[in-house]
């Protein structure tokens, strides 16, 4: 057994099922009766969740088309943009979904640029914020677009990063107080998800689009991202710079530069629609 995740085109759900090692073919009227029990009646190609699972009926050839495995799995994502007809391409990212927006404390501030101080040792002016949040947000970004006009079976090669950069992720370590080796442990607490954040990579995988004949298809490789951001009770994004009086009249510059920092996950998500030709 292969955990897999799959996404639900209709509620933008991803669910992790058991996907058994041998896949049988289905059949077109097996498929449609399983589907209108389960309150669906259309299938069009797509990966669908239901309450029964459809992993037995899945072509071999869709097995592609089934998002990695992630420890992600169970966080909210927006719904995935659809083409409206062949010479459309959806937008390169989708709607933001802010998943939690939770209340931390005991942050770091920049001293000089060159190390980092708690906020709360030391008097500063202005005074540093209060009651922030630590935001977290998902959406899909396009790592790989085609348009294919059957009959073939099309083939592409498709690289993507994933993971955080080595800056981003020392900067956010070094901010909620964290050595590198705990900051995803730090983040799931905060957060009330469960969430992994590495180091980059780069990934390479290769598609195969079956397409047939008087079919086009719109095919779009989507990759989900993570978003952290710091704000305040209002949602509005903190940038704060003063000076910290560590001992005396003299005071040290010190900033809290907040940026959005991004976390490219392994869950991706192989789109298509079909459309006559």
């Amino acid at each position: 057994m292969k955990k897999v995740n799959l996404y639900n085109v209709h509620s933008g759900e991803l669910k992790t099922l058991n996907l058994p090692s041998s896949i049988e073919k289905f059949y077109t009227d097996d498929m449609s009766r399983i589907l209108q029990d389960n309150g669906y009646d259309e299938f069009n190609n797509k990966l669908i969740i239901t309450e029964k699972p459809l992993v037995n009926w899945l072509q071999k050839e869709d097995l592609n088309e089934i998002p990695q495995t992630t420890e992600e799995s169970n966080i909210p994502t927006p719904p995935i943009p659809k083409p409206t007809s062949p010479n459309d391409l959806p937008p390169t990212e989708s709607n933001k979904l802010i998943v939690s927006s939770n209340p931390i404390s005991n942050l770091n501030i920049n001293l000089n640029g060159k190390a980092f101080v708690p906020s709360s040792k030391f008097p500063t002016r202005p005074s540093f914020p209060t009651n922030i949040h630590l935001q977290f947000s998902t959406y899909w970004k396009q790592v790989g677009t085609a348009v294919i006009v059957g009959e073939q079976v099309y083939i592409k090669e498709i690289s993507y990063t994933n993971g955080m950069s080595t800056t981003k992720s020392e900067t956010l370590s070094a901010e909620v107080g964290v050595a590198y080796g705990a900051l995803s442990a730090k983040i799931t607490a905060t957060v009330g998800h469960s969430v992994t954040i590495s180091n980059e990579t780069t990934i390479t995988d290769t598609y195969n689009i079956n397409v047939s004949k008087g079919t086009t298809t719109v095919y779009v490789l989507w990759q989900l991202v993570e978003e952290y951001l710091f704000v305040d009770s209002n949602g509005q994004p903190i940038n704060w710079s003063g000076n910290i009086f560590p001992g005396g009249l003299i005071g040290l510059p010190v900033t809290f530069p907040n940026e959005p920092k991004l976390n490219q996950s392994n869950t991706v998500y192989s789109d298509r629609t079909d459309f006559k030709s």
